[in-house]
């Protein structure tokens, strides 16, 4: 049976709510709309979260590119940008390109494109609601518009800490080796393991953030090491301390039949389709249970209602 789990955090141990609070009011800065309350600006930009969901199902794993895509290709009707969105059938890459090219109709291209200045405002500005002015700054030695208290402190486990705490314990009861490979800073994947007591029952050098991907790429010129590339998933089995350029060139060994990996979202499946690890999908995320015909379709090896059905898999 598995000797390793790897856990996406959004939708699976953390809850999304506040990551799409955030989104929302980055959107709306930028747009110039009121900032007015998150879940009302959810709905306007992101209608009913059908739009999240969409862009979840097409590889989008990141809360900055739900907000840069938004906004990039924002035609003043979420309910029209969701029936464009929907219709074109765009992946990744492609929606990536699309919002680039929209983009430069007012700045330059290098500005534009995913990773350039005007996309790392839109992160910035997520940061700062996410975090809070005081902590933005101190994080990110940056300047804050000020007056943000911070959405995260009103984070809590999606299922609750009891039952993600009984659930963490039993899988480590069972001898198995516990990591995360998450879209989240690495300030911002471990501040609620260590704020709910359950820091220490991760793997040692086995929590694998974005700092992380941002390091590998600027480290060894690989571009797009997020999810659906498999590299954090590959990076969490092997450790932290495991080089780089070992897991870009492909130079490892291949073997992950004791590897499962636990996620909420089209990317997390992919990455580890590609990894070639097996993958138990969980209904907590922004799909919800309507997500499950989309993982039976994607050949997704388990499908449970959330983490706390996982140990039962070992019986």
């Amino acid at each position: 049976m598995y000797k390793t789990v790897i856990f996406d955090m959004d939708g699976v141990v953390t809850s999304e709510e506040g990551y799409w609070d955030a989104a929302a009011l980055s959107v709306a800065e930028f747009l110039g709309y009121p900032l007015d309350v998150p879940a009302q600006l959810r709905k306007e930009f992101f209608y009913d979260n059908r739009i999240i969901k969409l862009l979840k199902e097409r590889g989008i794993n990141s809360n900055w590119d739900l907000a840069y895509i938004v906004i990039a290709l924002w035609n003043k009707d979420a309910q029209k940008l969701y029936a464009e969105l929907k219709a074109s059938e765009m992946r990744e890459d492609d929606l990536y390109e699309r919002s680039a090219k929209r983009l430069a109709e007012k700045m330059p291209l290098s500005e534009a494109v995913r990773g350039g200045a005007y996309w790392q405002a839109i992160a910035d500005s997520f940061q700062e609601w996410y975090n809070g002015s005081h902590a933005f700054e101190k994080a990110y030695h940056k300047p804050a518009h000020g007056g943000r208290e911070g959405l995260c402190k009103k984070e809590v486990p999606i299922v609750g800490i009891p039952a993600l705490t009984e659930t963490l314990f039993a899988l480590k009861e069972k001898g198995v080796s516990l990591r995360i490979a998450t879209a989240r800073p690495d300030r911002e994947a471990r501040q609620p393991l260590v704020q709910w007591g359950l820091i220490d029952l991760m793997e040692k050098g086995g929590i694998i953030s974005y700092d992380m991907v941002e390091k590998a790429q600027n480290d060894t010129g690989a571009t797009n090491l997020a999810k659906p590339n498999p590299y954090v998933f590959i990076k969490a089995y092997f450790g932290e301390t495991f080089q780089d350029e070992r897991i870009i060139s492909g130079d490892f060994p291949k073997d992950f039949s004791d590897c499962l990996v636990v996620g909420d979202a089209g990317a997390d499946l992919f990455a580890a389709q590609k990894m070639g690890a097996d993958f138990a999908a969980v209904l907590t995320g922004a799909a919800g249970e309507e997500a499950r015909e989309y993982f039976e379709k994607n050949h997704a090896n388990y499908i449970v209602s959330d983490i706390t059905c996982l140990p039962a898999l070992w019986s």
